[in-house]
Protein backbone atom coordinates (compact mmCIF):
# COMPACT_ATOMS: atom_id res chain seq x y z
CA UNK A 1 0.00 0.00 0.00
CA UNK A 2 1.29 3.44 -1.00
CA UNK A 3 -1.04 5.96 0.64
CA UNK A 4 -1.14 9.66 1.42
CA UNK A 5 2.14 10.78 -0.14
CA UNK A 6 3.46 13.70 -2.19
CA UNK A 7 5.80 12.09 -4.72
CA UNK A 8 8.22 13.76 -7.17
CA UNK A 9 10.35 11.94 -9.70
CA UNK A 10 14.13 12.08 -9.38
CA UNK A 11 15.25 10.05 -12.41
CA UNK A 12 17.43 12.03 -14.79
CA UNK A 13 18.80 9.49 -17.29
CA UNK A 14 15.96 8.89 -19.81
CA UNK A 15 12.27 9.45 -20.35
CA UNK A 16 11.52 5.75 -19.88
CA UNK A 17 10.45 5.92 -16.26
CA UNK A 18 7.84 7.16 -13.83
CA UNK A 19 7.71 8.37 -10.25
CA UNK A 20 7.12 4.69 -9.52
CA UNK A 21 8.24 1.84 -11.78
CA UNK A 22 6.83 -1.67 -11.39
CA UNK A 23 8.00 -4.93 -12.98
CA UNK A 24 6.73 -8.48 -12.60
CA UNK A 25 9.81 -10.33 -13.76
CA UNK A 26 10.48 -12.49 -10.73
CA UNK A 27 8.67 -15.50 -9.25
CA UNK A 28 6.22 -15.02 -6.38
CA UNK A 29 5.32 -17.65 -3.81
CA UNK A 30 3.37 -16.90 -0.64
CA UNK A 31 1.44 -18.68 2.08
CA UNK A 32 -1.33 -16.13 1.48
CA UNK A 33 -3.21 -17.94 -1.26
CA UNK A 34 -4.90 -15.60 -3.69
CA UNK A 35 -6.56 -17.42 -6.59
CA UNK A 36 -8.81 -16.40 -9.48
CA UNK A 37 -12.40 -15.85 -8.38
CA UNK A 38 -14.38 -17.95 -10.82
CA UNK A 39 -17.64 -16.73 -9.26
CA UNK A 40 -16.88 -13.04 -9.85
CA UNK A 41 -19.76 -11.07 -11.38
CA UNK A 42 -19.41 -8.23 -13.89
CA UNK A 43 -20.38 -5.86 -11.09
CA UNK A 44 -17.68 -7.15 -8.71
CA UNK A 45 -15.08 -6.78 -11.46
CA UNK A 46 -15.72 -3.01 -11.54
CA UNK A 47 -15.54 -1.99 -7.86
CA UNK A 48 -16.01 1.62 -6.84
CA UNK A 49 -13.25 3.57 -5.16
CA UNK A 50 -15.04 3.12 -1.83
CA UNK A 51 -15.11 -0.64 -2.34
CA UNK A 52 -11.41 -0.64 -3.18
CA UNK A 53 -10.72 1.36 -0.01
CA UNK A 54 -12.63 -1.33 1.89
CA UNK A 55 -10.31 -4.01 0.51
CA UNK A 56 -11.95 -5.28 -2.70
CA UNK A 57 -9.71 -7.58 -4.78
CA UNK A 58 -11.47 -7.73 -8.17
CA UNK A 59 -11.15 -11.04 -9.95
CA UNK A 60 -9.39 -12.77 -7.03
CA UNK A 61 -10.21 -14.24 -3.64
CA UNK A 62 -8.33 -15.65 -0.69
CA UNK A 63 -8.16 -19.41 -1.05
CA UNK A 64 -9.33 -21.40 1.93
CA UNK A 65 -8.84 -25.06 2.71
CA UNK A 66 -11.58 -27.49 3.63
CA UNK A 67 -12.65 -28.53 7.08
CA UNK A 68 -12.37 -26.99 10.54
CA UNK A 69 -9.26 -24.93 11.10
CA UNK A 70 -8.22 -25.20 7.47
CA UNK A 71 -5.76 -22.63 6.13
CA UNK A 72 -4.87 -21.39 2.69
CA UNK A 73 -2.89 -23.71 0.48
CA UNK A 74 -0.69 -20.85 -0.66
CA UNK A 75 -0.36 -19.33 -4.10
CA UNK A 76 2.03 -18.15 -6.79
CA UNK A 77 -0.29 -15.21 -7.55
CA UNK A 78 0.90 -11.90 -6.16
CA UNK A 79 -1.43 -9.68 -4.17
CA UNK A 80 -2.73 -6.36 -5.46
CA UNK A 81 -0.48 -3.32 -5.07
CA UNK A 82 -2.53 -0.34 -3.92
CA UNK A 83 -1.94 3.35 -4.59
CA UNK A 84 -4.46 5.44 -2.69
CA UNK A 85 -4.76 9.22 -2.17
CA UNK A 86 -1.33 10.19 -3.46
CA UNK A 87 -0.26 13.42 -5.16
CA UNK A 88 2.19 12.63 -7.98
CA UNK A 89 4.21 15.29 -9.79
CA UNK A 90 5.93 14.05 -12.94
CA UNK A 91 8.16 17.10 -13.34
CA UNK A 92 11.00 15.54 -15.34
CA UNK A 93 9.89 13.78 -18.52
CA UNK A 94 8.05 10.83 -17.02
CA UNK A 95 6.16 8.48 -19.33
CA UNK A 96 3.52 8.02 -16.64
CA UNK A 97 3.58 8.77 -12.93
CA UNK A 98 3.17 5.07 -12.10
CA UNK A 99 4.74 3.09 -14.92
CA UNK A 100 3.41 -0.46 -15.00
CA UNK A 101 6.22 -2.02 -16.97
CA UNK A 102 6.90 -5.48 -18.47
CA UNK A 103 4.03 -7.71 -17.45
CA UNK A 104 3.00 -5.85 -14.32
CA UNK A 105 -0.09 -7.45 -12.85
CA UNK A 106 -2.59 -6.51 -10.16
CA UNK A 107 -2.33 -2.82 -9.31
CA UNK A 108 -5.16 -0.70 -7.94
CA UNK A 109 -4.79 3.05 -8.36
CA UNK A 110 -7.65 5.09 -6.92
CA UNK A 111 -8.33 8.55 -5.47
CA UNK A 112 -4.97 9.86 -6.71
CA UNK A 113 -3.95 13.15 -8.34
CA UNK A 114 -1.43 12.89 -11.17
CA UNK A 115 0.17 16.02 -12.63
CA UNK A 116 2.32 16.10 -15.79
CA UNK A 117 3.36 13.06 -17.82
CA UNK A 118 3.78 11.94 -21.41
CA UNK A 119 0.62 9.87 -20.89
CA UNK A 120 -1.85 9.55 -18.03
CA UNK A 121 -1.74 5.73 -18.01
CA UNK A 122 0.62 3.12 -19.43
CA UNK A 123 -0.84 -0.33 -18.84
CA UNK A 124 -0.75 -1.56 -22.44
CA UNK A 125 2.68 -3.10 -22.07
CA UNK A 126 3.81 -6.67 -22.46
CA UNK A 127 1.28 -8.98 -20.88
CA UNK A 128 0.13 -6.49 -18.23
CA UNK A 129 -2.97 -7.74 -16.42
CA UNK A 130 -5.49 -6.57 -13.84
CA UNK A 131 -4.64 -2.87 -13.83
CA UNK A 132 -7.28 -0.56 -12.35
CA UNK A 133 -7.47 3.26 -12.48
CA UNK A 134 -10.55 4.43 -10.56
CA UNK A 135 -11.72 7.89 -9.46
CA UNK A 136 -8.40 9.58 -10.21
CA UNK A 137 -7.69 13.08 -11.51
CA UNK A 138 -5.05 13.45 -14.24
CA UNK A 139 -3.82 16.91 -15.20
CA UNK A 140 -1.59 18.19 -18.01
CA UNK A 141 -0.71 15.11 -20.04
CA UNK A 142 -1.08 15.13 -23.85
CA UNK A 143 -2.31 11.50 -23.99
CA UNK A 144 -4.45 9.22 -21.84
CA UNK A 145 -3.31 5.73 -22.90
CA UNK A 146 -0.10 4.56 -24.51
CA UNK A 147 1.89 1.37 -24.79
CA UNK A 148 4.36 -0.48 -26.92
CA UNK A 149 3.06 -3.99 -27.54
CA UNK A 150 2.02 -7.21 -25.92
CA UNK A 151 -1.47 -8.33 -25.05
CA UNK A 152 -2.79 -6.60 -21.91
CA UNK A 153 -5.84 -8.14 -20.26
CA UNK A 154 -8.39 -7.07 -17.65
CA UNK A 155 -7.20 -3.45 -17.55
CA UNK A 156 -9.77 -0.79 -16.70
CA UNK A 157 -10.01 3.00 -16.42
CA UNK A 158 -13.27 4.40 -15.12
CA UNK A 159 -14.88 7.21 -13.12
CA UNK A 160 -11.84 9.43 -13.66
CA UNK A 161 -11.28 12.98 -14.89
CA UNK A 162 -8.62 14.11 -17.35
CA UNK A 163 -7.45 17.66 -18.06
CA UNK A 164 -5.52 17.40 -21.30
CA UNK A 165 -2.50 19.34 -22.52
CA UNK A 166 -2.16 20.06 -26.24
CA UNK A 167 -3.98 18.45 -29.15
CA UNK A 168 -2.75 14.87 -29.52
CA UNK A 169 -4.38 11.49 -30.09
CA UNK A 170 -5.65 10.40 -26.69
CA UNK A 171 -4.87 6.69 -27.13
CA UNK A 172 -1.82 5.45 -29.03
CA UNK A 173 -1.48 1.67 -29.17
CA UNK A 174 -3.20 -1.36 -30.67
CA UNK A 175 -5.15 -2.25 -27.48
CA UNK A 176 -5.72 -5.74 -28.77
CA UNK A 177 -5.90 -7.31 -25.35
CA UNK A 178 -8.72 -9.14 -23.66
CA UNK A 179 -11.24 -7.16 -21.65
CA UNK A 180 -9.82 -3.62 -21.84
CA UNK A 181 -12.24 -0.86 -20.87
CA UNK A 182 -12.36 2.93 -20.72
CA UNK A 183 -15.72 3.93 -19.26
CA UNK A 184 -17.52 6.80 -17.56
CA UNK A 185 -14.61 9.23 -17.76
CA UNK A 186 -14.66 13.00 -18.28
CA UNK A 187 -12.04 14.43 -20.63
CA UNK A 188 -11.43 18.18 -20.66
CA UNK A 189 -9.85 19.00 -23.99
CA UNK A 190 -7.19 21.70 -24.31
CA UNK A 191 -9.25 23.87 -26.66
CA UNK A 192 -12.64 25.55 -26.46
CA UNK A 193 -13.09 24.47 -30.08
CA UNK A 194 -14.23 21.03 -28.96
CA UNK A 195 -15.13 19.84 -32.46
CA UNK A 196 -11.61 20.45 -33.79
CA UNK A 197 -9.99 19.17 -30.59
CA UNK A 198 -12.10 16.01 -30.64
CA UNK A 199 -11.00 15.32 -34.21
CA UNK A 200 -7.34 15.69 -33.20
CA UNK A 201 -7.95 13.44 -30.17
CA UNK A 202 -8.85 10.50 -32.46
CA UNK A 203 -11.28 8.99 -29.97
CA UNK A 204 -11.67 5.89 -32.10
CA UNK A 205 -8.21 4.73 -30.98
CA UNK A 206 -9.40 4.28 -27.41
CA UNK A 207 -10.98 1.00 -26.19
CA UNK A 208 -14.55 0.81 -27.41
CA UNK A 209 -13.86 3.53 -29.92
CA UNK A 210 -14.44 6.12 -27.22
CA UNK A 211 -18.18 5.74 -27.68
CA UNK A 212 -19.12 5.04 -24.06
CA UNK A 213 -15.94 5.89 -22.23
CA UNK A 214 -15.57 9.61 -22.81
CA UNK A 215 -17.62 12.66 -21.97
CA UNK A 216 -15.91 15.60 -23.66
CA UNK A 217 -15.68 18.96 -21.92
CA UNK A 218 -13.92 22.29 -22.60
CA UNK A 219 -10.76 23.40 -20.75
CA UNK A 220 -11.10 24.08 -17.03
CA UNK A 221 -9.67 26.83 -14.88
CA UNK A 222 -6.79 25.99 -12.54
CA UNK A 223 -9.05 26.49 -9.52
CA UNK A 224 -11.52 23.95 -10.93
CA UNK A 225 -8.76 21.39 -11.43
CA UNK A 226 -7.50 21.95 -7.89
CA UNK A 227 -11.01 21.49 -6.48
CA UNK A 228 -11.41 18.21 -8.41
CA UNK A 229 -8.05 16.99 -7.11
CA UNK A 230 -9.00 17.81 -3.52
CA UNK A 231 -12.27 15.95 -3.90
CA UNK A 232 -10.48 12.85 -5.22
CA UNK A 233 -7.70 12.89 -2.63
CA UNK A 234 -10.04 13.44 0.32
CA UNK A 235 -8.79 14.25 3.79
CA UNK A 236 -5.14 13.59 4.49
CA UNK A 237 -5.14 9.91 5.55
CA UNK A 238 -2.36 10.10 8.13
CA UNK A 239 -2.42 11.86 11.51
CA UNK A 240 -0.30 14.99 11.71
CA UNK A 241 2.55 14.97 14.19
CA UNK A 242 2.43 17.26 17.19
Amino acid sequence: MVRGNLIFNHVRETTDHGNVNIWDRGPYISDIGYVKDDDATPRSLKPTALELMAGATPGFRLQSGSGKGAVSNGSATGQYRRFESNFFLGVYNVITNVETDDGTSRTLQYNNYYVYADAATDFALRNAQWQYFVNNVHAYAPMIMRGWGGAPANCHIYNSTFYMLGASALCTSSYNGLNISFEDNIVHLASNDTATAAKAAKLGGCPGGGADGITLAPPAAAATITAAAKAALGAYPKPYGG
